[in-house]
């Protein structure tokens, strides 16, 4: 399994995916230290919302494009000369979408931390950073490890990079007309659901505030199963 993932990795490093990995990285600093002005740590740590409305999509986009990728390359025949299962192949790109998911949210967390230690000249204890650290990086990586499976399954359905990409151009449309037209049954959008909690803004109190939640991971689970049959087909043609 280290091998398979060790190798989407080296064929990962070379994608213009990567670059734009880097890119949202320059934009998560430049957003950062204009927020620095504000002098508040709490103002500081709270995430965008652009950046938990456009995550989603490009969360969906990165899984998909780990399975799109072999085909535009034409390297579907070589997983046949590999000594691996095709649940292999499969589990290993589903692992290593949510290990570039958690590095690219690691390394927005921490530009943040580092911009605030520099910028801002208020005390802050190091409980409110672990908070702040659990709920930012850890609990949002949680939540976003769903789009894994939709990924997966909108790849391999649309089975070109480009095919994806107007897929989910489509989705984020889809999301704008939603909020437009039907504000209230936005919580049940798949692509809505993390940036509504992590944002603070989930209508309801617990448990009813649970259910858009259970519908979202229910519909992962279903989505990672339905992938691995879509894969499965795929390998064996």
């Amino acid at each position: 399994m280290l091998t398979l993932i060790f190798r989407e990795l080296l064929l990962f490093r070379r994608s213009v995916v990567l670059r734009l990995m880097i890119l949202l990285l320059v934009l998560q600093l430049l957003i950062t230290l204009l927020k620095a002005d504000s002098g508040s740590w709490q103002h500081l740590m709270d995430q965008t919302y652009m950046n938990l409305w456009f995550r989603p999509t490009f969360f969906t986009f990165l899984a998909g494009y780990l399975f799109t990728r072999d085909r535009d390359r034409g390297l579907l025949s070589l997983h046949k000369t590999y000594p691996f299962h095709w649940g292999e192949w499969y589990t290993a790109k589903i692992l290593t979408s949510l290990l570039l998911m958690g590095l690219l949210l690691f390394g927005s967390e921490l530009i943040t931390l580092l911009i605030g230690l520099w910028a801002l000249d208020v005390s802050v204890s190091a409980a409110a950073l672990g908070k702040w650290f659990i709920k930012d990086l850890v609990v949002s990586w949680i939540i976003y490890a769903g789009f894994s499976a939709y990924g997966a399954v909108l790849a391999l359905i649309s089975r070109t990079s480009l095919y994806l990409t107007i897929v989910l151009l489509g989705q984020f449309l889809l999301g704008l007309v939603l909020i437009i037209r039907v504000p209230d049954w936005i919580i049940y959008y798949p692509w809505l659901v993390p940036s509504i909690y992590l944002h603070g803004t989930g209508k309801g109190t617990w448990p009813d505030q649970a259910y858009p939640l259970v519908i979202y991971a229910v519909l992962g689970a279903i989505c990672l199963v339905w992938g691995g049959w879509m894969y499965r087909r795929l390998q064996r043609r």
